[in-house]
């Protein structure tokens, strides 16, 4: 809610000035503004340091313009809180209009919002604001970061458009006497994503209608080839049983009798007759 009120101020703040440049008849200061495209980068400097346990130091939040019109600027950082804590804040005197100034050492987040309609607009490097951290007692290497993404953008307007370019961060080495002293940290960096570019939709395309064919006829079927008879199958002759041929019978010899038998058979007869 916060943040849309703040944001809100900033566009009537930017709306008002560009009205008064057109009455004023200084619209080429905004044609300028539109022209140059995202180029503004901020920056944390110094960009590393080191510093002893419960010190406090400076960390600048710097405006580099790159020779484009600078209106109004929203800065959100993000640290650790069980590192560093914000002691102030400390307004720059280039942006004189400031909307915002907040932190909060719970969550580890500050937001600060400023803008001018003061021209010449600053079109070189300017300091935004000075925030003072206070290193905790605790030997580490730590980082404080923009944040990028909505509801807490950082951004930059130039006229009417947004002009930010990259965010460069700022690392800090905490030093506890009678510890070991921790690697250095690299200072976090970041670009806005580009914009995926949609791709194009294709273009319909209007199937050919299928022609109407005639469906092909049908070959009459060839008369089936004359089956000829088959021969009915010659039946094989039996074979004629053998003839067995009865065996003669033996003849006997009969002897004849012998003539004086015959005589005395002969008598026989007689006798008896």
């Amino acid at each position: 809610m916060c943040r849309g009120i703040i944001s809100s101020k900033l566009i009537r703040l930017i709306a008002i000035f560009v009205i008064f440049l057109s009455v004023a008849g200084l619209s080429p200061y905004v044609a300028k503004a539109q022209q140059t495209g995202s180029v503004v980068d901020l920056a944390l400097t110094p960009a590393t340091r080191s510093i002893n346990a419960g010190t406090s130091f400076d960390i600048v939040i710097q405006a580099q313009p790159n020779e484009q019109d600078v209106v109004g600027v929203d800065v959100y950082l993000d640290f650790n809180p069980a590192h560093l804590e914000i002691v102030s804040i400390a307004q720059g005197t280039t942006l004189n209009q400031m909307l915002q100034k907040t932190y909060d050492n719970t969550a580890g987040t500050l937001g600060y919002s400023a803008g001018t309609v003061a021209q010449p607009f600053p079109t070189t490097n300017f300091t935004i604001a000075t925030v003072t951290f206070k290193a905790k007692n605790v030997s580490v290497s730590t980082v404080i970061a923009f944040y990028r993404e909505p509801p807490r953008e950082s951004l930059v307007t130039s006229g009417t458009a947004p002009v930010l370019r990259n965010t460069i961060g700022a690392a800090a080495t905490i030093l506890v006497p009678g510890q070991p002293t921790p690697s250095p940290a690299t200072p976090p960096t970041g670009s806005p994503e580009p914009s995926p570019t949609p791709a194009p939709a294709p273009t319909p395309t209007q199937s050919p209608k299928p022609t109407a064919t005639t469906p092909p006829t049908a070959p009459a079927p060839a008369p089936a080839p004359a089956q000829s008879p088959a021969p009915a199958p010659k039946p094989s002759p039996s074979p004629s049983p053998a003839i067995t041929q009865a065996a003669k019978p033996s003849q006997t010899a009969t002897a004849s009798p012998s003539p004086t038998a015959k005589a005395e058979a002969d008598s026989s007869e007689e006798g008896l007759n």
